[in-house]
């Protein structure tokens, strides 16, 4: 019994602990998204790269710009580090509360006509803890 209930602790310990957070731009033109301070953000800016021009904004700063040749220019003043994967893929590490906001992904064809726009309402929460205690009778409870 003991052992059935450490591995549920186990499951349940994961699910809180997961170590990073997705969000994608191309599912909704408007979408909310939750992560942990401290944890990792994958943000999913497109599902088909169309070619054209891309920005990334942060609130009003631009953050990240691909040209129509696909150069990538990274502005991020309040993250600790990034990564911009070719597959349209920014990760965000370390995020705390001064990334909450709206990001904005603009998409324009190569005449500097917009094609698209979609917002994500980042929210970054607190450090959850996860909290276990043992009874006399040897159960354990998250």
């Amino acid at each position: 019994m003991i052992l059935i209930t450490l591995i549920t602790a186990a499951l349940l310990k994961g699910s809180f602990v997961k170590g990073f957070t997705e969000c994608s731009f191309y599912k909704s033109r408007e979408t909310s998204c939750f992560a942990e301070a401290g944890k990792s953000l994958n943000f999913h800016l497109f599902d088909k790269d169309y070619g054209g021009i891309k920005e990334l904004k942060h609130d009003r700063t631009i953050i990240l710009k691909r040209d129509k040749t696909g150069n990538v220019t990274v502005n991020l003043p309040n993250i600790s580090s990034a990564f911009y994967f070719k597959n349209g893929t920014i990760q965000l590490k370390n995020v705390s509360k001064k990334n909450d906001g709206v990001y904005t992904l603009e998409e324009f064809n190569s005449k500097g006509e917009k094609l698209r726009s979609s917002n994500v309402r980042l929210k970054v929460l607190g450090v959850s803890a996860v909290f276990v205690t043992r009874t006399e009778d040897s159960h354990l409870f998250v």
